[in-house]
């Protein structure tokens, strides 16, 4: 039976919660300004009670230097004189000599069953550690605790840092760091917790966890929407139910390096100053920067064709002498000493010019019969071109020849730089690939290689085709192509899935000159 002797005490430490949250923080009984003995030890309304008797003893505590020491179980701490709470949370130490065993603490609303309980293992002897029970709904209901121990009933316990609060803990709130929009990628948070003794941990985005103090910061973020989440643990090991975030956008700093007036995020051409912002091709492109003449450029058989990027990185050489020419009177730079230019969206260039597509993927438009550039009869075909270098090659309309006659376009494959020298030594190995260009083309676009040349057979066909040192194989993807020999003239048609290869030893070193 437990009994109440009535034994008042004094006051005592009530540890509030530093100011900074939105939840008060819970009240703290420490016992360092409480004395007293008995079966029933009352502190500031809250009754302490224990059959073997309880009394607050000087040592060793767990914050402090004084505890209550309750002599068996069960015990009870019973919140009669203040109001519901959420939850409770106390220090408990069993003295040494105590046997093993479990210990649960079991919370009950002012009439009726059990709210909640939990049971944790016997604490090693003389170590304190934290408990906590609660309203499993987070309302006030809680007016007593129950604490027992199995499976021997009169084990003698200490307690301390006993807590308890009408609403949730530990509660968390950013008091300062960035919100809404900003064009910093560094970032500074203040925080606070609403009890003393806190510890926290703070997350960005989706980087790991990490512990944290205020203030926290960052650096280097980059422009979009970023997340800071902090979570405070309280003194009994309780983390915020509702931890604090914020999240914010960083904006990309507004650069504007021609000076031009135009953000260099909407300008088409941000190295040279171009506010009106021209682009007569509407390739997008500005008029300003274009490296090569401008697609609006008429085109015309044998004379000039148009050239279209469609991924990737794609490089153009002009033909000797076309710097002085028509073709190139809107350069705006000087070519590099390779005399290779990068292309940008799309450019009218004169036949005779190479292209080299082995990063990217390019689009050539060209006339295919002598009709002049403006005339409405002129017809003109597109292929796509990729991973490789050709020369666009093409003949001119002869003085008597009809302007309705077929000109075909040609893509003449082109070597990198030094691939040609393993096929100059006697007995290449026949597989060695010297060079190779896809094509994916319609009617009258040719491909040569060394040995032969290739043209769709009938409708679109997609090849690719390679010259080794033992000659030029075709393989067809899809649709036919036909294949001519170029010193037997035999022609042959490949279809989709299948190789053909046009044997002749290319690239091998001639007379009188070294390898």
């Amino acid at each position: 039976m437990r009994r109440a002797l009535g034994l008042a005490l004094g006051l005592l430490a009530l540890a509030a919660a530093p100011a900074g949250a939105a939840v008060p923080g819970p009240t703290v009984l420490d016992f360092e300004r409480a004395a007293g003995s008995g079966s029933q030890v009352i502190v500031d309304g809250v009754n302490f009670s224990a059959e073997c008797g309880s009394s607050v003893a000087s040592g060793s505590a767990n914050s402090g230097s004084r505890y209550l020491a309750m002599n068996c179980t069960p015990a009870t701490i019973a919140l009669d004189q203040v109001p519901l709470q959420s939850q409770v949370g106390v220090f408990l130490r069993v003295p040494v000599g105590t046997a093993t065993g479990t210990i649960t603490l079991t919370a009950y609303p002012p009439t009726g069953g059990p709210l909640a309980a939990t049971t944790i293992t016997l604490p090693a002897q003389g170590q304190w550690t934290p408990v906590v029970v609660r309203d499993p709904s987070g309302a006030a209901q809680i007016r007593r605790v129950d604490i027992d121990t199995s499976p021997n009933p009169n084990v003698p316990i200490d307690l301390d840092d006993v807590g308890f609060s009408p609403s949730p803990q530990p509660d968390v709130d950013i008091t300062d760091g960035p919100a809404g929009t900003s064009t910093s990628g560094d970032a500074t948070f203040s925080f606070a917790g609403n009890q003393d003794r806190m510890q926290f941990v703070c997350k960005l985005d989706l980087h790991p966890s990490e512990p944290c103090s205020s203030p926290k910061s960052y650096t280097g973020l980059g422009a979009g929407d970023h997340t800071f989440t902090v979570i405070g643990r309280d003194r009994w090991g309780s983390d915020d139910p509702t931890p604090a975030g914020r999240t914010w956008t960083v904006e990309a700093p507004v650069t504007d390096r021609d000076g031009d007036g135009v953000p260099d995020a909407t300008d088409n051409c941000p190295d040279a100053s171009n506010s009106g912002q021209g682009d007569s091709d509407r390739d997008g492109v500005g008029d300003a920067c274009e490296l090569l003449p401008s697609g609006n450029t008429p085109i015309e058989a044998g004379k000039a064709a148009t050239v279209k990027l469609l991924s990737g990185e794609v490089f153009v050489k002009l033909p000797p002498g076309a710097a002085g020419s028509a073709f190139t009177a809107g350069l705006r730079v000087p070519f590099q000493s390779s005399g290779f230019v990068s292309l940008k969206g799309v450019a009218a260039v004169p036949v005779g010019s190479t292209l080299d597509t082995r990063k990217g993927e390019v689009a050539l438009t060209a006339a295919v019969n002598g009709q002049p550039a403006r005339s409405p009869r002129q017809l003109r075909r597109e292929a796509r071109f990729r991973a490789g270098i050709f020369a666009i090659r093409q003949a001119r309309k002869q003085r008597k020849a009809k302007r309705s006659k077929t000109i075909p376009p040609r893509a003449e494959i082109a070597s990198p730089p030094g691939a040609e020298r393993p096929c100059r030594a006697s007995g290449p190995p026949k597989g060695v690939a010297v060079r190779s260009l896809a094509t994916t083309a319609k009617g009258v676009f040719r491909t040569v290689g060394g040995a032969a040349t290739a043209t769709p057979a009938k409708g679109t066909s997609t090849f690719i085709t390679t010259d080794r040192c033992d000659g030029t194989i075709t393989e067809v993807g899809r649709g036919r192509v036909a294949v001519i020999a170029k010193r037997t003239g035999k022609r042959k048609v490949v279809r989709s899935g299948r190789a053909y290869i046009v044997r002749a030893r290319l690239f091998a070193a001639r007379k009188g000159r070294g390898r």
